[in-house]
């Protein structure tokens, strides 16, 4: 049953007139490798806006209307989230800022 979703699901997203952008982050490596780390999710979401803003200005499509969907972590981590997308899209941001 999961082989033929993950089939019907690649044939989809295959076919479907849809650009994926999309980033992970090893939670545990950047909390090693950083002296007091900023939140991995605002990390990923500022990199992901920035390879979309990329995109958009690659392809002339700077004025167009687009989507952007957030797997769901939880209720504190989602409002982290939107505060730092909003910051982003509003260009009032800083990485690290508090939230």
């Amino acid at each position: 049953m999961r082989d033929k979703f993950y089939a019907e699901l690649n044939t989809l997203v295959e076919k479907s007139p849809i650009t994926f952008i999309a980033s992970v982050i090893n939670k545990v490596e950047h909390s090693k490798k950083y002296y007091n780390p900023w939140n991995p999710y605002e990390v990923v979401l500022l990199f992901c806006m920035e390879k979309l803003h990329s995109f958009l200005s690659e392809n002339s499509q700077q004025e167009r209307t687009i989507h952007v969907v957030f797997e769901k972590r939880g209720n504190k981590e989602d409002k982290s989230l939107e505060l730092a997308f909003r910051r982003i899209v509003s260009n009032d941001w800083q990485l690290g800022k508090n939230t």
